[in-house]
């Protein structure tokens, strides 16, 4: 078994799409505790913050485009 804060400070430091994936979850669990954030190296938060950003814009709705009817002919 490893620490959980030793687990996400190698996801971080990896930071491949799947570290990613797995930061992210961890993250919407509740795992990644303001405690273990000040425990990590500042390209660490950094790549933490960036997590975090995408994480708000996949859940921001997709634009619909509409065309008049004048475009669609």
């Amino acid at each position: 078994m490893i620490p959980v804060d030793d687990l996400i400070r190698m996801k971080l430091t990896s930071y491949r799409l799947e570290d990613q994936m797995h930061i992210k979850d961890l993250d919407e669990a509740g795992v990644i505790t303001p405690e273990i954030e000040a425990k990590l190296s500042p390209v660490q938060r950094e790549r933490l913050r960036q997590t975090r950003a995408r994480q708000v814009e996949s859940r921001m709705p997709n634009p619909v485009v509409q065309f008049a009817e004048s475009d669609a002919g």
